[in-house]
């Protein structure tokens, strides 16, 4: 019976151990290649960009670079920023004019080339919930819980193997 325990017991932490490795890759590589990483939390951008996806940002095109259907993401305030997509692309007065995809009008003030972040490219649908949900409070709290399950499903198979040792034990006796 142990041995089926610790087998189950294994093959749980090495899913965990695989699912955290997936998340932190998916929010942290991403830095490494000079990309910038938003959680999508309108559906301004339906259905190319579903609400809860994260979206990795480009910060190494320059504003001259975008076109008229490129997605950006730019700053609408210090601590807000939209991912929309280009309509037109005005050089001279240095400035974009967008539009969310399911919006059905453009954006009432221009973007300024100032206050773009980057291209907008790849999505990961659901990451962006995890990456808003860990800063919460309630995020600390399960991530305490997953590394106390994780510590438990080492400690369950020791826990009952000395048990099936002693039964062993004394019916050799």
């Amino acid at each position: 019976m142990t041995g089926i325990i610790t087998k189950f017991c294994n093959a749980v932490s090495m899913l965990m151990i695989a699912g955290c490795i997936a998340i932190v890759a998916a929010l942290l590589a991403p830095k490494l290649a000079g990309r910038e990483v938003f959680a999508v939390m309108s559906g301004s951008m339906e259905p190319y960009y579903h609400v809860g996806s994260v979206v990795y940002v480009d910060k190494g095109v320059a504003p001259e670079d975008i076109q008229a259907g490129d997605v950006i993401t730019f700053r609408k305030t210090d601590e807000l920023v939209a991912t929309h997509r280009v309509v037109e692309a005005d050089a001279e007065n240095r400035q974009f004019v967008t539009k969310g995809d399911a919006n059905e009008d453009q954006d009432l003030a221009p973007v300024s080339f100032d206050d773009m972040v980057g291209k907008a490219g790849l999505s990961i649908p659901l990451v962006g919930y995890i990456s808003l949900y860990i800063g919460t409070r309630k995020g600390m709290i399960m991530i305490a819980g997953v590394v106390v399950c994780f510590i438990l499903l080492q400690l369950i198979p020791e826990i009952l193997k000395p048990e099936e040792e002693e039964k062993e034990d004394g019916a050799n006796a």
